[in-house]
This record gives structure tokens, sequence and C-alpha cells, in this order.
């Protein structure tokens, strides 16, 4: 079984139109991705429409929803959450992400609609058992009982 796990993408700035109607979003390496049982990203940024910032240090990141259709014909299966910018335009960001990760088949892991739904890892079956857990520093947009957001570490 081949996997392979990527780190940060971020529709955002001068890369957001590369993920416009893109099936080779990964240039040199779609040819590796395409072959690949299992890839996993994380994605560094929400996708979502919202326009509401949380107070932060630091940038307000978010992406196109598009993007997460670019993302699919990419052959990435999984999409990890639990990051840093996740929270960056509200609730309402997270939410609408991961509607729009499903609603373009993408698996997501290390966020959710409240705690419980965060902390779940995401179990892939196929020729093997795969359990995939993510988490994020306490930073911003952590997850609560009633709250969106990203699952926790807090060491």
């Amino acid at each position: 079984m081949k996997i392979i796990i990527g780190g940060d993408v971020s529709p955002i700035n001068t890369n957001h139109d590369y993920f416009k109607d893109n099936s080779a979003l990964f240039g040199n390496f779609q040819d590796d991705f395409n072959t690949s049982d299992l890839n996993i990203i994380n994605l560094e940024v929400p996708l979502t429409e919202s326009t509401v910032r949380i107070t932060k240090s630091g940038a307000n990141l978010k992406g196109p929803v598009f993007a997460a259709k670019s993302l699919r014909d990419s052959n990435i299966h999984v999409a990890s959450l639990a990051n840093n910018h996740i929270g960056d335009f509200s609730d309402n960001g997270v939410v609408e992400t991961l509607e729009v990760c499903k609603r373009n088949n993408l698996l997501t892991v290390g966020a959710g609609v409240n705690t419980e739904h965060a902390e779940k890892p995401l179990i892939v079956n196929g020729e093997y058992k795969i359990g995939i857990l993510s988490f994020s520093d306490t930073e911003f947009g952590v997850a609560k009982k009633d709250k969106p957001g990203v699952n926790p570490l807090d060491l």
C-alpha cells in the first residue's frame, strides 16, 4: 500500500487560480498522487465564503470553496483540518469547510462541529485498515462541546 502524506496546502494569494478546475494541481508530483492508494494533505485554510474574521494575532486566511473540487480531482483523499487557521473565519467558516469537503468526497479529520466530532479518528478501510489522528495547538479555533473547531492538543 502506498500512502503519501503532504504538508500545508493553502489556496491563497498567488496560487489561488491554480485551484480552479485543475486535476493536475500538484504538477510533477501528480503522477505520484495518481498512483498512490491514500493521499493526505493538511488543508491550512478554511474553504469558505464567510467574511466574519475572528480576532487573533496574525493573518486571517481562507481559500475559495472551488478548491475542494481540484483537490479531489487531483486524487487527494483526506484533508487534515487541525491547524491554527481553520477557524479564522468564524464557526461558520469551519462548518462550511466540512460541508464543502464532504460534497467533494474529501474525507476530513481533526476538526468538527463540536469536540466529539473533532476528536474522532478517521478510519479508512481498504486493503488495510488505517487510522488517522489530527490535532492542533490550542491557539485559535478549538472545538467545544457546542462549538465547531479543531481537535485540541494541549501539551
